[in-house]
């Protein structure tokens, strides 16, 4: 049996018997986002478009002060962790929320993501 044969009948396998489910990260298999996720109306869409935009929130910076305290590269891991679980900080953060609706905002427009990352570069880099 050649690599590719065995690999199909373990995926197969897996996901016939619902050891699918082990492979997706954990946020996708919970029956609910966290509390701090869907408090309101406004985080909850915050965290929906960064988890379901990464190509564009990851190459959007955030000027809140999260990549010298958390370590954060970009708005996308403000709102969910390497893991893909979702992080907490973008929660409690006004700016990290902004940054990720006028992002939502501007892609619905039509705007790049080097056009965004540079309008959300001018509005709160300074």
């Amino acid at each position: 049996m050649n690599n590719r044969t065995r690999n199909v009948l373990i995926f197969l396998s897996l996901f016939i018997t619902g050891g699918f489910i082990l492979l997706l990260p954990s946020y996708l298999h919970s029956p609910q986002p966290p509390e701090f996720v869907t408090r309101n109306p406004r985080i909850q869409e915050a965290y929906l478009f960064a988890q379901s935009n990464r190509e564009v929130t990851v190459a959007v910076p955030c000027f809140c002060g999260c990549k010298d305290s958390w370590g954060h590269q970009s708005s996308y891991d403000c709102f969910v962790k390497s893991n893909g679980d979702f992080e907490p900080h973008g929660a409690d953060c006004e700016m990290c929320i902004e940054i990720a609706l006028d992002t939502k905002h501007l892609l619905s427009q039509g705007y790049t993501k080097e056009e965004i990352k540079t309008f959300i570069t001018e509005k709160y880099g300074h």
